[in-house]
């Protein structure tokens, strides 16, 4: 199947700059508007639409960031970033893009209202775009280019059962020409009006059969939050990779984790061992990894491991464990270590089919690149319907 491949003669620009911007901001939207003006004497703006296929066919999915914003974010907004593989974007290649656009989902019936806020967006080349260890705040592999900052206004959006047309247009103030390789776009979405705006969205659910079960809970650290751990679906089967994360752990972030793989036990009580009240252990451990934490927000900080798993199809149906531990000292115990709920896994099957388009990243409440992020890292093949115009 050939990628759709779109005339578009006249686009409705969403982003206004704010009159007070001078100096630098001012020179580089002007000569961004030069440089599309200079580019669209020659030819007609084209578009092509990221999944390809997705054209004329709406998504099965839907994403809230970065246009949704809850009402505990709305001064701060949201922040989503998308990877994309360099196999999956062919036909952007050599092309210099002057606006990115997006479309409602067909998965909520509800209507959604616009929204008045600020946007602001980065384009680069990223390591992978299936990438898994690289926290948010260095997703890009260089510098990222800034191709728009200025307000947005996101439109209102009716539900319909067809396919909704790309009405939320960014145009750039940076024409941004992409020249191969795996990219990352990142986009900031700032408003004071906690609202809701959902945008079409693929998952291509790669149907490995394998299983997690949780075991017990993790207890209460001293921000208050009781860390969670968690594996990414889809991702442990022979050949794949065991992707786990850990969530709620206390700040500062660059605490000591350690993470247990081992056989599955009975709860073993700890507080006698002088463990914080209720701690229990799920493991008998065989294994232990031993990282610090990162990647925090205001409340809570996260860590994340990523391990190869063998390409053997014995390993179908092996089970394990696993469970967390963090030290935090300000809880009141000898033994001042959080340890987390534990989880059985057991190995699945190799996927059927994978479209390896890329995956998305999204944080809540963060307002500038390069700070550290608390950021959920979504499964691979989940992505925005993306349309890129270009000349």
């Amino acid at each position: 199947m050939f990628p759709a491949m779109r005339s578009n003669l006249s686009d409705h620009a969403s982003v206004v700059r704010p009159s007070s911007l001078a100096g630098p901001e001012v020179g580089s939207w002007g000569r961004g508007v030069a440089l599309v003006a200079i580019l669209a004497v020659g030819s007609a703006a084209q578009s092509f639409v990221w999944p390809a296929g997705y054209a004329n066919a709406a998504g099965n999915s839907a994403q809230e960031m970065p246009f949704s914003v809850s009402a505990n974010h709305a001064p701060l907004g949201s922040r989503s970033t998308v990877l994309m593989t360099a196999q999956s974007l062919v036909p952007l290649v050599n092309r210099t893009i002057t606006s990115i656009a997006f479309r409602r989902d067909r998965q909520n019936t509800g209507n959604y209202p616009a929204i008045a806020g600020a946007v602001e967006v980065h384009m680069g080349p990223v390591p992978s775009g299936l990438q898994t260890r690289r926290p948010h705040r260095d997703v890009f592999s260089s510098p990222p280019t800034r191709v728009v900052k200025g307000n947005l206004t996101v439109p209102p959006a009716q539900y319909t059962a067809g396919v909704s047309p790309f009405t939320l247009v960014i145009p750039f103030d940076e024409p941004y020409t992409y020249t191969g390789g795996d990219l990352g776009i990142d986009i900031l979405f700032t408003t004071s009006t906690p609202a809701t705006w959902r945008r079409d969205a693929v998952w291509v659910d790669p149907g490995t059969e394998g299983r997690i079960a949780t075991l017990g809970a993790g207890v209460l650290g001293s921000n208050g939050v009781a860390p969670s751990a968690s594996i990414e679906a889809g991702s442990f089967y022979p050949g794949g990779a065991l992707i786990s994360r850990v969530e709620g752990l206390p700040t500062p972030a660059g605490q000591l984790v350690v993470q247990y793989l081992g056989q599955k036990s009975n709860p073993f009580p700890l507080q006698g061992f002088g463990f914080p009240v209720g701690t229990e252990l799920h493991v008998l451990p065989y294994l232990n990894l031993s990282l610090f934490s990162s990647d925090r927000s205001a409340n809570f900080s996260r860590a994340l491991t990523a391990l190869s798993l063998p390409s053997t199809p014995a390993l179908s149906g092996t089970t394990f464990a696993m469970q967390w531990a963090a030290l935090d000292l300000g809880l009141p115990a000898a033994i001042p270590l959080n340890v987390t709920n534990g989880l059985e896994v057991t190995i699945g099957l190799p996927p059927a089919q994978t479209s390896d388009w890329g995956r998305t990243l999204w944080a809540r409440g963060n307002n500038q690149v390069g700070v550290d992020l608390s950021t959920s890292i979504g499964p691979v093949d989940y992505v925005p319907v993306i349309e890129f115009r270009y000349f």
